[in-house]
């Protein structure tokens, strides 16, 4: 059984905030000049394997559709700087003490 797909403008419904920040970030790219088909070669997202239904409908018992939304917007935001960090080979930044003992 598949679960029902869901598609962009639902995600703008559940977290309208959250898109609006992601959608700017490829307006930002277009608005600096970067060629129109080289940021439509860049959607092309490869998932290797994709979410099984087993697990979405795990996420989908735990979580609200409008949690689930802002969920996978930060997963978002943690690939986006990730993928910033790759490219520009940033060290990531020092774990703060009170932090560190905190998840201790």
């Amino acid at each position: 059984m598949s679960h029902v797909r869901s598609e962009q403008e639902d995600f703008k419904a559940q977290a309208p905030d959250a898109y609006e920040i992601v959608s700017a970030l490829g307006r930002a790219a277009a608005k600096a000049g970067i060629d129109k088909q080289l940021l439509e070669l860049i959607k092309l997202t490869l998932l290797t394997e994709g979410v099984s239904d087993e697990v979405y409908a795990q996420a989908r018992a735990e979580f609200s559709e409008k949690e689930l939304a802002y969920l996978t917007s930060a997963i978002a935001s943690i690939n986006v700087w990730n993928r910033f960090g790759v490219a520009y080979r940033w060290t990531p930044p020092a774990r703060q003490k009170g932090v560190d003992a905190a998840a201790s």
